[in-house]
This record gives structure tokens, C-alpha cells and sequence, in this order.
């Protein structure tokens, strides 16, 4: 399980029970009765096409216990989500705020894809990997920390949900054996990566976290060629704020009153005083590489300022 969270998280040793009291544990069980004698509450996700799974919970005593099918992949996949979806909330209560998309680094630039599903931003991301100069370091989850004097980009061990036809597009040919146990299920649809897979993939570096430099929101649109927008400081921050993610996760309303509600409001000023250049792309989901040549010969050439 470390080689999936290594990338992201660092480890410590834990001596002592003090430690443990004051922190989140995440374990799992093949037998519910083990975590029914602890006097848990429980809840049953149904997450299709996953199986079901029980989690046994308690928010005084900061415990999680997964009950899965006997399946170690599975297993393996929600201990990861749920280590991710406990330091997400965490993260909540500080200045960070949450983004449904991806983020890579180009060269020496951080660059956001924000947008609604299906508006092509794993399309866009999978295009610029295949570029050269390029580091993958965030897919459908991003989170942006406007604390200090930069705005600083974070990615998570999520796994990336690419969808066939995609591959197709982009004549991305498997070269490696793929972990997720979504794939086990042959669906004709999707692909699914652990970051570090996609990496392997696509023979690029795999980062935790890099500053922001722009921030492109794509749309698939039945034009010849690509078309780039440079968007001023109000257009920008509506589409900002339109892909805040209130809930930083799917089906954990069970856990939320256990952490802060206070939601962070987003400084849209910090993005003007950076100097963040906010962009729409057009593109033509029959051509995605010329969507990111278009995007990259604006980086190259127009550089990033504000009207």
C-alpha cells in the first residue's frame, strides 16, 4: 500500500499510545464482529460498479474500520481513500481550498485544469504528458493552499479514471500491468491508473506539489482549430468560484461532523497578486493535440500577465 501513498505523504514511527488517542486510525477486518465489539456506529456504502462495503466508525474515539469482499486490491484501494478523504478534511480546517480538476507542471509553470465533467480536462492533461518538459502530479482532485506568498497546487493518491475513447484519440497503446482492481471488471469504457501507473505509462516525473502559474478551464467545442482566451480578473473568478468543491469527498457525510464546517472562503485577489493568468480552451476532442500545442505556444510566447 506505502508504494501508492509514498509520493504524497511522508512516514514517521509512532511510539507510544498519547499519539494514537489524538489521531485518526483507518484499519480494516475481514469479520464485522470484530469491530461491532468496539461499539462502533456503522454505515453501508454502495459506491457501483464497486462492491458494497460497511465502514464502522467513531468520531470520539477517531477509528474507521472498513469490512470489504475478500479482496486484498479492494481493500487496499478504500484504505487509501479513506487516508486520503481524513487529511483532506483536515486540510479543510486551514487555508486550503478544493477543486474538481488536475494540475501538471510544464517546464517551469503550474498549470490548473478546472471544469465540469466531460469539459476535457484528463483529456487536455494526458495530451500535455505526452509533450516532453512535463511532471503529472494531480487528476479530477486538486487543492490549492492561498496561505503563504504563493498559490501553491497539491495532488492526491486518487486514481485517474480515463475514459477509452480517450486512449484511443490519443494512440495510447498499455505498456504496463495496471493494479486497480476496477480494471478486473473489464468494463468497455474506462481505464483506471494509480498516479505512479500513469507515470510509468507515460514516462514522466510524478510531483506532490508545485506552484500555480495558470489556470485553464477547457470545453469540448466543434471547432477547427483550438481557441485560447485570456480571461479578465471578474470572468476568471466566476469560473473559479463555479468549481469550488464544497465537500472535499464523495460519501462522507458520515464523518463531516467530526471536523471543521467552516469553509474557507477563496481569496480571489491572491490569484491577481500572483500574476495568474486564467484561461478558457476550446478544443476539438477529435484533435487534443492540438489543444495543448495551441495552449503551450501560448505559455511560450504570450508569457503571463493581466490586462
Amino acid at each position: 500500500m506505502t508504494k501508492y501513498l509514498e509520493d504524497f505523504f511522508c512516514y514517521c514511527e509512532c511510539n507510544g499510545n498519547s499519539f494514537f488517542e489524538h489521531s485518526w486510525k483507518i484499519t480494516t477486518n475481514k469479520s464485522a464482529q470484530y469491530f461491532e465489539k468496539l461499539n462502533l456506529m456503522k454505515i453501508i456504502i454502495k459506491q457501483s460498479p464497486e462492491p458494497f462495503m460497511t465502514v464502522y466508525y467513531s468520531g470520539e474515539k477517531k477509528i474507521i474500520g472498513l469490512v470489504l469482499e475478500n479482496s486484498l486490491a479492494w481493500q487496499v484501494q478504500n484504505v487509501i481513500r479513506f487516508i486520503r478523504i481524513v487529511i483532506r478534511l483536515q486540510q479543510k480546517e486551514d487555508e486550503t481550498i478544493f477543486f474538481h480538476g488536475g494540475f501538471i507542471k510544464y517546464k517551469n509553470k503550474g498549470i490548473c485544469f478546472l471544469g465540469d465533467k466531460k469539459c476535457g480536462k484528463t483529456s487536455s492533461i494526458l495530451s500535455f504528458l505526452r509533450k516532453g518538459n512535463v511532471s503529472f502530479i494531480s487528476n479530477d482532485d486538486v487543492s490549492l493552499n492561498v496561505k503563504g506568498p504563493e498559490i501553491i497546487g497539491f495532488g492526491w493518491p486518487r486514481s485517474i479514471v480515463v475514459r477509452n475513447d480517450t486512449l484511443d484519440k490519443l494512440n495510447v497503446n498499455l505498456k504496463i500491468k495496471l493494479a486497480h482492481p476496477l480494471n478486473e471488471k473489464h468494463t468497455a469504457d474506462v481505464t483506471c491508473f494509480y498516479p505512479k501507473e500513469l507515470c510509468q505509462q507515460f514516462e514522466v516525473p510524478l510531483l506532490s506539489e508545485f506552484k500555480v502559474d495558470y489556470v485553464v478551464f477547457p470545453e469540448f467545442k466543434n471547432t477547427e482549430y483550438p481557441i485560447i482566451q485570456k480571461l479578465d480578473h471578474i470572468a476568471g473568478s466566476r469560473k473559479l468560484q463555479k468549481n469550488i468543491q464544497s465537500v472535499p469527498g464523495k460519501y462522507i457525510d458520515f464523518l463531516l461532523p467530526y471536523f471543521s464546517k467552516n469553509l474557507k472562503e477563496l481569496n480571489l485577489n491572491k490569484f491577481k497578486e500572483n500574476d495568474i493568468c486564467l484561461i478558457s480552451l476550446n478544443q476539438s476532442f477529435d484533435d487534443l493535440n492540438a489543444g495543448s500545442e495551441a495552449l503551450i505556444k501560448f505559455i511560450e510566447q504570450e508569457g503571463k500577465s493581466y490586462d
